[in-house]
């Protein structure tokens, strides 16, 4: 295999401003037809076509996506036309690869004027939601509503998000001369927002730093979460302790413990439990969730000594709020601690306390049924009203009694499982499946049958997926050892990408604990036909990188350097140069550096091709059609909409700003 080396263009003096392009395109290595195409953009452009130009540049971008001199024309042709954004993201991305590029000054220079029109704009579209704002009826519908003070709120609440603190201070003496302290800290919050929920965490930092109260802890729970999006735990942790609202800590914390216990990291989610506050209530708010990731990674019994310790902090049972009292009785049922849940729930209802609330009943009736008090479950799940608890409820009853195993009864839970929520829906097709497979694999076609026509029968009234329930199927087959079964679960996914992914993640995960690399190889490459969907998925790239590296090491060179060789073609035959970096791993994993390192070279790093055609779609790339398309809004709704152009338009400069970082 060869591939042809890149070789690098010099761009010629060019006027920005009076927009001549003029490249020297000697040593040409594009094809005849992006040749071709590249000079028609480039007469296009000279005529001021701007449009025609882009879609010429675009062409030869579409034959060879590491063509640098249509980055820099297709970022002059978006200045010309009025996309500062995208026109700036194409200067970088062109600097970013010719960094020794002999114009840099210059293109820097157009950068520079670029960002300066854009802020520009930015000020303008801003004055035009005011003015929309200040145009509406001061009095509405009734006393407590003012159409025009919501307007005014709309553009101030998104002045933060664009992070012009010069501007915000104008406009927040201008409307609240008697609250500039308070709106200007709401200002601040949104911008710390911004940058976290952009990646620029230190930066959120010191604005939340200049913050107090509720704007704070907002603010610092934006950053907690862009570090736990880069596991950054340490930091997280550190970052929390600062936060005040109870509320906001509670279910920040909660939500981090969840998610490391689905990922099997039991290990992590003690760390950072034992970094909670010394605060009673938010320690056993957390306290179930933590034994429930315990419990699932098979460590009932350090969940429960971990329990003994929080209730011994609790004090006299007597006196103690019920709260409290249920989150531990509720942790040690999800450590599976029968014994010690049965003594706390005996106490519970002596300390109610007028506490008889959905959640409460449903909590007990749960306890209750799971300690196999049915009758006292009955009367706990009676009082419950809500919709969504009663669903919870029933479902959490159902996941109990599969552990008896009685599929005839498992059968009638069935159709009490509802699920007006949609969110729900895959937990209830789970179960229908889970009875479902029961039945398959004792030999049981007529319950089978039932199940799946019950299902069915269901799908178009509670919108329930039958993908969905064919995908879990095929892992209940898989996990125990069936793969007939499983292939003819799995050839009902034929046209349901999704599902069928995870199912192939799943059996590449068996064949790694088997220790059968090669078999992980086999899996792949069977699925050829569908690569150009899959490929870029990262189960697929690390499972693929992860089974090379483990075949070469056994000494199986010939089928390792098969797959690479397969997977090298694919790439360049489909132009997919965003996994030209996946292919030069995969080079490295069995001893070709020469062929990883021109795949690198060609790849480079696309991802700022991706940033910059981002900027061409959408509101930001055509702000007249943006305006076009919203005309018809109601008055009320005009001033946030004119505004929120502004914010995307920030937001992308805070993009680009985090990549040049990286």
């Amino acid at each position: 295999m060869h591939i042809k080396s890149l070789i690098f263009f010099t761009i010629a003096c060019i006027s920005l401003s009076c927009g001549q392009l003029s490249v020297n395109a000697e040593d040409n290595p594009t094809a005849a037809d992006t040749q071709k195409a590249f000079k028609k953009g480039t007469m296009a452009a000279e005529q001021g076509s701007w449009d025609v130009a882009l879609k010429y540049f675009n062409e030869v971008l579409q034959a060879d996506q590491f063509y640098f001199p249509a980055y820099f024309n297709m970022g002059l042709a978006h200045a010309r036309a009025g996309n500062e954004l995208a026109a700036i993201a194409w200067f970088k991305a062109y600097l970013h690869y010719v960094p020794d590029a002999p114009d840099r000054a210059q293109v820097e220079d157009e950068i520079a004027r670029l960002e300066v029109a854009l802020e520009t704009k930015m000020g303008k579209i801003v004055a035009q939601a005011e003015e929309a704002a200040l145009a509406l009826p001061e009095k509405g519908a009734n006393e407590y509503s003012s159409p025009r003070q919501d307007g005014v709120n709309s553009v101030f609440y998104n002045l933060g998000r664009i992070g012009d603190m010069a501007l915000a201070e104008k406009y927040v003496a201008r409307h609240y001369p008697n609250e500039t302290y308070a709106q200007m800290n709401k200002v601040k919050q949104d911008y710390a927002v911004a940058l976290a929920e952009a990646g620029d965490c230190e930066a959120a930092l010191k604005i939340a730093g200049s913050l107090s109260g509720e704007d704070k802890d907002r603010a610092l729970d934006a950053v907690v979460e862009m570090m736990y999006k880069k596991d950054d735990l340490a930091g997280l942790v550190k970052v929390i302790m600062e936060i005040n609202d109870t509320d906001i800590y509670i279910e920040t914390m909660k939500y981090i413990l969840e998610d490391l216990g689905q990922a099997g990291r039991a290990d992590d989610a003690v760390a950072v439990y034992g970094k909670i506050k010394e605060n009673l209530l938010t320690r056993f708010d957390a306290l179930p969730t933590l034994a429930a990731v315990m419990a699932e990674a098979g460590r009932q019994k350090e969940a429960s000594e971990l329990i003994k310790k929080e209730e011994a902090l609790v004090g006299d049972i007597e006196n103690i709020r019920f709260p409290r009292l249920m989150r531990v009785a509720q942790a040690y049922a999800a450590a599976a601690d029968t014994a010690n849940a049965r003594r706390m729930t005996d106490s519970i209802e002596a300390v109610l306390r007028g506490e008889q609330k959905d959640i409460v009943w449903k909590y007990l009736a749960l306890l209750e049924y799971q300690l196999g008090n049915e009758e006292k479950s009955r009367e706990y799940a009676g009082k419950v009203d809500a919709d969504d608890c009663k669903e919870l409820l029933l479902l959490d009853m159902f996941s109990d009694a599969r552990k008896k195993k009685d599929l005839p009864e498992l059968e009638k839970m069935l159709p009490q499982l509802a699920c007006a929520t949609s969110y729900l829906r895959s937990e209830v097709t789970e179960q229908y499946a889970y009875v479902a497979w029961q039945y398959f694999k004792k030999g049981g076609t007529a319950g089978f049958e039932r199940v799946e026509k019950a299902h069915q029968s269901r799908q178009e009234k509670d919108e329930l997926r039958p993908e969905d329930f064919y995908c879990a199927l095929t892992i209940s087959a898989l996990t125990e050892g069936n793969k007939d079964a499983a292939a003819g679960f799995f050839a009902k996914l034929e046209n349901s990408l999704y599902e069928r992914g995870k199912v192939l993640a799943f059996r590449v995960g068996q064949e790694f604990t088997a220790k059968r690399p090669a078999a992980v190889l086999e899996i792949l490459m069977a699925q050829r036909a569908r690569w150009d969907q899959m490929f870029f998925d990262t189960w697929f790239q690390n499972g693929a990188l992860r089974a090379v590296k483990e075949v070469q090491q056994a000494g199986d060179g010939k089928t390792a350097r098969a797959f690479v060789d397969t997977a090298a073609h694919f790439a360049q035959e489909k132009k997919a140069e965003r996994i030209f970096g996946n292919i030069a791993d995969l080079y490295d994993a069995v001893g070709d550096k020469k062929l990883a390192a021109e795949f690198r070279a060609r790849r480079r790093d696309s991802s700022w091709i991706e940033l910059a055609r981002s900027f061409e779609k959408g509101d930001t790339a055509n702000p007249a059609a943006y305006f076009e398309k919203n005309k018809n809004k109601e008055p009320k709704d005009m001033p946030f909409t004119i505004v929120w152009l502004a914010v995307e338009y920030a937001d992308g400069l805070r993009k680009i700003g985090i990549k040049e970082k990286e």
